[in-house]
C-alpha cells in the first residue's frame, strides 16, 4: 500500500513538472524546437487566458506587447489575431496530450491509466475557460472558422489535436486489453467510444457540477464502473 502511494505521488509530481515545463517555456524538452518569437506569443496568449481575459477582446498589440516584440513581427508569422490565438491553444493542447501519453505509458493497469486521464481533465481548467469564451459570443465567426481550420489535421507544430486524442484512446484500449479489463470481441473503435463517453460525462460534471473533492471522487468511481461494465 505504501509503495503504491509513493508511486502515485511520483506520478503526480512528474505530471506537475510537465505542466511547469509548458508554462515556463521548456517546450523543447517535450516536443522539439519552435521559433522563440512564436513561442513568446503563444506564452502571452496562455497567460492572458489564465488571467481571465476574453479572447475576443484581445488585440495583436496586446499579445506582442506581453511577448516583448514589435507588433509588426507578429505578421511575419501569422495572418491575424485569430490565427495566433487558435495556434497557441492548439499547440498547448498538443503539448498537454504529449505529457498525458507519457504518463499513461508508465502505468501498470487500466484503472491507473484512467485515473491519470481523469486527473488530467480536472487539472486543465484553462481549456474549459477557453471553450466557454470560444462559444460565448456569436459574433466571433472569424475565430470559430480559424479554430475549425487549425484544429483539423495539420503537419505543422505537432499535427492534429484530434489525432493526438485518438492516440490517447488507443493507448488506453491497448492497456485495457493487456490487463484483461477489455474483453475480446469488442473492437478498438467501440472500446474507444465507450471510454470517451465516460470522459465526456466527467467533463460535463466539471463544467456544471459542484467542485467538491468527495463529489468528484464519487463521479470518477461511478464513471469508471460504467466503463468497466461496458468493456469487460
Amino acid at each position: 500500500m505504501e509503495r503504491e502511494q509513493n508511486k502515485k505521488e511520483r506520478d503526480k509530481k512528474e505530471q506537475s513538472k510537465g505542466e511547469r515545463n509548458i508554462k515556463e517555456g521548456n517546450i523543447k524538452e517535450i516536443s522539439g524546437n519552435l521559433n522563440e518569437k512564436v513561442l513568446s506569443m503563444y506564452r502571452a496568449v496562455w497567460e492572458m487566458i489564465d488571467e481571465g481575459q476574453d479572447i475576443h477582446d484581445m488585440k495583436v498589440a496586446d499579445i506582442t506587447s506581453r511577448a516583448g516584440i514589435g507588433k509588426g513581427t507578429a505578421y511575419e508569422y501569422f495572418r491575424s489575431k485569430e490565427e495566433i490565438v487558435t495556434k497557441a491553444m492548439r499547440y498547448d493542447f498538443l503539448m498537454k496530450f504529449e505529457i498525458l501519453e507519457k504518463q499513461i505509458r508508465k502505468t501498470g493497469s487500466f484503472a491507473e491509466a484512467i485515473e491519470i486521464c481523469f486527473g488530467w481533465l480536472a487539472e486543465n481548467g484553462e481549456h474549459r475557460r477557453f471553450a466557454q469564451q470560444f462559444t460565448k459570443k456569436a459574433g466571433g465567426i472569424s475565430l470559430q472558422e480559424s479554430w475549425k481550420s487549425e484544429y483539423s489535421c495539420s503537419d505543422e507544430e505537432g499535427g492534429c489535436v484530434f489525432d493526438r486524442a485518438r492516440q490517447v484512446l488507443l493507448e488506453l484500449v491497448q492497456i485495457g486489453r493487456k490487463d484483461g479489463s477489455i474483453r475480446e470481441g469488442i473492437s478498438d473503435y467501440n472500446a474507444g467510444l465507450q471510454i470517451l463517453s465516460q470522459f465526456l460525462g466527467f467533463f460535463v460534471h466539471l463544467e456544471f457540477g459542484v467542485p467538491q473533492k468527495e463529489k468528484i471522487y464519487r463521479t470518477k468511481q461511478f464513471l469508471y464502473d460504467n466503463m468497466i461494465k461496458s468493456l469487460s
